[in-house]
């Protein structure tokens, strides 16, 4: 009987925790959907903006300037490694160098031309 007792008392605490998770369980299922809000709201640009821009980059200006802003800005060597805290600041940089490398072009086509 000792042991039935005891297997008794065990069950009962199993079964104490058990309940416990459970409540548990609802609550940080709230917490979670709150946490992933935020997440979402985090980067303003998503990383196929990002992509595109330096891609746009890549074939206008050719691979070592969307290269350089990869690791400058982004801090990285690889596209597929930019933070998502740095999908912004890279995204501006390379449309901003697109930018500048397509108001220079534009001006000396302009001078060629005539």
């Amino acid at each position: 009987m000792g042991i039935e007792a005891k297997i008794d008392e065990l069950v009962a605490a199993l079964n104490r925790n058990t309940e416990a998770l459970a409540g548990a369980a609802a609550p940080a299922g709230k917490t979670k959907t709150t946490n992933t809000n935020k997440k979402t709201e985090a980067p303003k640009v998503s990383q196929d903006e990002v992509n595109a821009a330096l891609l746009k980059l890549k074939e206008a200006h050719g691979i070592d300037e969307a290269k350089a802003i990869v690791k400058k800005v982004g801090k990285v060597d690889k596209m597929g490694e930019i933070k998502p805290a740095d999908y912004k600041a890279v995204y501006d940089a390379a449309v901003a160098r697109f930018e500048e490398l397509e108001g220079g072009a534009g001006e000396e086509d302009t001078g060629d031309a005539l």
